[in-house]
């Protein structure tokens, strides 16, 4: 299973994952509270942050645990975010 830690810089943020597993939901995502977001399949997700001043951030990332780039590396994450 891969995990990944988020954090905010700002209380009562909203952050979204999905993707073709568990999806997470979190309307008031806070500076004390960091969220784990696993995943346990080979699959491409989405986050999107947003905090209350308006800053969208939105993440598109692929995980990749099945024997990636050849089975030269045990598991690989790689994405791209984008800051609206």
């Amino acid at each position: 299973m891969v995990t990944l830690t988020a954090t905010s810089s700002f209380d009562d943020a909203t952050l979204r994952s999905f993707g073709n597993s568990a999806d997470t939901a979190e309307n008031n995502f806070d500076i004390a509270t960091p969220l784990t977001i696993g995943s346990d399949t080979d699959e491409e997700r989405a986050i999107v942050y947003t905090e209350p001043g308006g800053q969208i951030v939105v993440l598109q990332y692929l995980i990749a645990e099945t024997m990636p780039l050849g089975g030269t590396v045990a598991c690989l994450v790689s994405g791209l975010a984008f800051v609206h």
